[in-house]
């Protein structure tokens, strides 16, 4: 008996929302300012300085300081990789912080995600993190025109 009532309530439920259906449209103004902030949010390509992940809403991602303290986890022994891992920006580079250069935003700001970011900050290293052994180095020429 339970159930004929459960599915008597879902059928009302469903005859008022066709009797309600089309719902009034907003304002084409107001949809077009949602639509462009929406697109706008989300046609960016960030890629974490940690773990290489790339991504487009930039609510997903923090922007850090190259002198951020919490990059400290990311120290890594230069006489254990096998190539340079320099990215260019002296902050990072004097402390041997790997990561990776395509998250540079300018010489003072780099992308990390949220994820990474949250755990740099409990002064721990994110397992994604290339500085956790997951490094390739630079794609030999011979690779750099397979897709």
């Amino acid at each position: 008996m339970y159930k004929l009532t459960e599915l008597n309530i879902n059928y009302e439920a469903i005859k008022a929302a066709q009797v309600a259906w089309p719902e009034p449209v907003l304002d084409p103004k107001q949809l077009y300012r949602n639509f462009y902030d929406l697109m706008n949010k989300v046609s960016h390509n960030f890629i974490c300085a940690c773990c290489g992940i790339i991504g487009h809403n930039i609510d997903e991602f923090n922007m850090t300081s190259t002198n951020d303290g919490k990059l400290a986890p990311l120290v890594v022994d230069p006489e254990m990789v096998p190539f340079p891992f320099n990215c260019g920006i002296t902050a990072i580079d004097q402390h041997h912080i790997m990561i990776d250069p395509l998250a540079i935003i300018n010489s003072n700001t780099i992308s990390v995600c949220n994820k990474c970011y949250s755990t740099l900050s409990g002064n721990s290293l994110p397992v994604e993190a290339l500085a956790n052994f997951r490094w390739t180095g630079p794609v030999p020429e011979e690779m750099k025109d397979l897709t």
